[in-house]
């Protein structure tokens, strides 16, 4: 009997951790991601996993105490739904902006419904969740921008902290 208990607790642990969504709670756990991808020349790693229903969560984790940004649906700044935030002052500060030739502004259509900025020692980590009906993307392929500055502002230009690409959907 107690093999039979055993058995049955051990398949729903397994059921529930192999379905489970990650938590957007400003902490990256082992697992928690279905992929991922290192960027920025190693200094920061890039988390995505579908949510069943289309949507898209994503996670930027970098080495920095300033802001950091994730754009969407370009290589470029220009036409990219940035994702950008930092903490300042123990408050944190999550902004969707939209790239404009070499600039960016904030809009007032949001795209995430979820959404942390979290510092972790020296770590800056980005976490949101897009619903299937606002992901700034079409398809499996979904071209990148990520980039950080030591500034905690929206503003402060990145240097040569800037990375693109693209990574594949699961």
């Amino acid at each position: 009997m107690n093999r039979v208990l055993r058995s049955l607790i051990l398949s729903a642990f397994v059921g529930v951790a192999v379905g489970a969504t990650p938590l957007v709670d400003g902490k990256i756990e082992k697992g928690e991601y279905a992929s991922s991808k290192s960027v920025l020349d190693g200094a920061s790693t890039l988390y995505f996993s579908s949510d069943g229903s289309g949507g898209l969560f994503v996670a930027l984790e970098t080495k920095t105490l300033g802001w950091a940004g994730i754009g969407l649906g370009s290589r470029r700044m220009d036409g990219a739904r940035i994702y950008m935030g930092f903490v300042k002052d123990q408050t944190p500060v999550f902004s969707e902006q939209l790239g404009s030739g070499h600039r960016h502004n904030p809009v007032k259509d949001k795209t995430a419904d979820k959404s942390i900025v979290a510092q972790n020692g020296s770590q800056n980590v980005l976490e949101f969740h897009l619903p299937a009906d606002k992901l700034p993307f079409k398809g499996k392929a979904v071209n990148y921008i990520a980039a950080f500055a030591a500034a905690s502002d929206l503003s402060s230009y990145h240097e040569d902290n800037f990375d693109s690409g693209t990574f594949t959907l699961p």
